[in-house]
């Protein structure tokens, strides 16, 4: 839904995205929660920037998934 309204670039697919890696890193979906973080940091790097808080906080996200993946 969030896609169509706004496009696949819109930040708010980027949060919808960070929000279901998490459910799945909630899981132990490890390897899913890391695709949706991965393409949620894409988006808000380029809409955002990378020094953005939002994209900080997904950055944030993955290294913590990575520590648990160890």
């Amino acid at each position: 839904m969030q896609q169509k309204i706004g496009g696949n670039q819109h930040p708010n697919v980027a949060f919808t995205l960070n929000d279901l890696a998490g459910f799945y890193q909630g899981q132990q979906r490890y390897p899913e929660a890391l695709k949706l973080y991965q393409q949620a940091l894409a988006i808000l790097e380029d809409k955002l920037g990378k020094d953005h808080s939002y994209t900080i906080k997904i950055f944030d996200n993955i290294c913590a998934l990575n520590q648990k993946m160890i």
